[in-house]
C-alpha cells in the first residue's frame, strides 16, 4: 500500500516541477512558490506516513517498502531538497548582486519575468543603470 502512496507523490511532484517550467497554475508566476509548495507536500506526506506506520504496528499489519520504493523515496527527497537549495542559492546570489549595485549608487527594481515554454527571449530586464 505505501508503494501506491509514493507513486502518487512522485506524480504530484513531477506535475509541480513541470508546471513551474510551463506556468500551468497561477502560483507559478511567483518566484520560488512552486518549490515551497513541493517541499510542503513532501513534508506533509512524510508526516502522514508516521501514523500509518504506528497504526500498522498496533494492528499487527505489515508496513513495508520494497527496496525499489525506498530508493524512490530517497530520490524524491533528494530532488525536492536539491531544487529548494538551488532556488535558495539563486536568491542569495541575486541579493548579493543587487546589494553590490546599490553600493555603487545604482537603483535596482525587481520584477519577475519568466521565459515562455518555447524559450523565446525574455523581455528587457528591469535593472536600471541610472545613478540615484
Amino acid at each position: 500500500m505505501p508503494d501506491r502512496y509514493l507513486a502518487g507523490l512522485l506524480v504530484v511532484l513531477g506535475v509541480l516541477f513541470l508546471s513551474e517550467h510551463f506556468v500551468w497554475f497561477p502560483f507559478n508566476e511567483y518566484k520560488g512558490c512552486t518549490v515551497l509548495i513541493a517541499a510542503a507536500i513532501l513534508a506533509v506526506s512524510l508526516v502522514l506516513l508516521l501514523p500509518w506506520f504506528v497504526l500498522a504496528a498496533v494492528l499487527r499489519r505489515r508496513f513495508e517498502f520494497s527496496l525499489r520504493w525506498l530508493l524512490v523515496l530517497v530520490t524524491i527527497c533528494g530532488f525536492v531538497f536539491g531544487w529548494l537549495g538551488m532556488e535558495a542559492f539563486e536568491a542569495i546570489r541575486q541579493s548579493s548582486v543587487s546589494a553590490a549595485l546599490r553600493a555603487k549608487g545604482y537603483t535596482v527594481d525587481y520584477t519577475y519575468e519568466y521565459l515562455d515554454p518555447l524559450f523565446n527571449a525574455p523581455p528587457a530586464r528591469s535593472l536600471s543603470d541610472r545613478k540615484r
